[in-house]
């Protein structure tokens, strides 16, 4: 778990990002960065739902409902947030608006 999970701050998708899919997953480009990403169809739904309205715990509770899954991958989404902000893809603000 990162620390701003603790804090209670929301990951928020980077500007500039084409999502393309591609095959078994997505390609993303990073306008930004000059970077293309591969993501599978999971790791693009917790990018796409880091639009700034739900912190992590929403977001496991939004993968458990449409894979209908009996409990929330808290883990698994945590993991692939830690990524996504590794490698530039989010970023995280406070739930008052200010960057984390």
């Amino acid at each position: 778990m990162t620390p701003q999970h603790e804090k209670g701050a929301i990951p928020v998708r980077a500007p500039g990002l084409e999502i393309e899919e591609a095959g078994d997953g997505f390609i993303i480009y990073d306008e930004a960065r000059d970077r293309i990403h591969y993501l599978n169809h999971t790791a693009t739904l917790v990018l796409e739902a880091c639009q700034g309205e739900l912190d992590a715990t929403g977001i496991t509770d939004l993968v458990a409902t449409l894979y209908s899954l009996p409990n929330a991958p808290l883990e698994d989404v945590d993991s692939v947030l830690l990524q996504l902000e590794q490698e530039g893809l989010i970023h995280w603000r406070s739930s008052d608006g200010q960057s984390a």
